[in-house]
């Protein structure tokens, strides 16, 4: 099996996140665009069905989307949420990060509900790359799910992402069953947090970082 195949889930992947989180993965992609240049070349990578392309390109002729996505049906998806006059704006590429245009270089990078899928090894080494990919003073914005021990939901939230993980082993052949540590792998690139909000009773956390 294809690892990390998100194909067969692509019709189905936007009604089970609402069906399980309501809107708040929704909510937590969007919440900080609003810190993105007007004038900018973003990379989106992992962006799925596109929900947040619309929130990106509404009013602005000059932001420039390269948008990376793994599933070809997922890239069906988000080009259907494009008005037709934005088309030109975002640049789609089937594919993972070695497919990535050689020296590109972006104003902001979005990875939301992307980096939970990969073993360390590999996290390393993606976090490094798109960190350089990252013009001076660049935003990444990033969202994803946290379980902290000790939090008064601790428990519910770690069944919960044991479930997911289950799910998406089965589904997608996901190549890990844990969250890794984002705050150590970002730690790890020289990056400033300056923005952080929770959703769902904290389980999920959006945060913008800036070089």
């Amino acid at each position: 099996m294809i690892k990390n195949q998100y194909n067969r889930l692509a019709q189905y992947y936007d009604f089970l996140a609402q069906l399980v989180f309501g809107k708040s993965l929704l909510h937590a992609r969007r919440y900080f665009l609003d810190l993105l240049p007007k004038k900018a070349k973003i990379l989106l990578i992992g962006g799925g069905t596109g929900q947040i392309l619309p929130v990106i390109l509404k009013d602005n002729r000059q932001i420039h989307v390269v948008y990376l996505e793994k599933s070809h049906k997922m890239i069906a998806l988000a080009k259907k949420r494009l008005d037709k006059r934005k088309a030109g704006q975002v640049r789609f590429i089937e594919g993972d990060e070695s497919n990535l245009p050689e020296g590109g270089k972006y104003d902001a990078v979005i990875t939301n509900f992307f980096l939970d899928q990969f073993r360390e090894e590999r996290l390393r080494a993606l976090t490094g790359l798109l960190y350089n990919c990252l013009n001076t003073s660049g935003l990444w914005l990033f969202a994803d799910f946290q379980v902290k021990k000790g939090q008064v939901h601790y428990c519910w939230q770690s069944s919960l992402i044991k479930l997911m993980y289950l799910f998406f082993k089965l589904t997608t052949n996901v190549e890990v069953n844990k969250l890794p540590e984002f705050q150590r792998l970002f730690g790890n690139q020289n990056l400033d947090l300056i923005r952080e909000k929770h959703f769902f009773k904290k389980l999920i956390v959006s945060r913008v970082y800036k070089k």
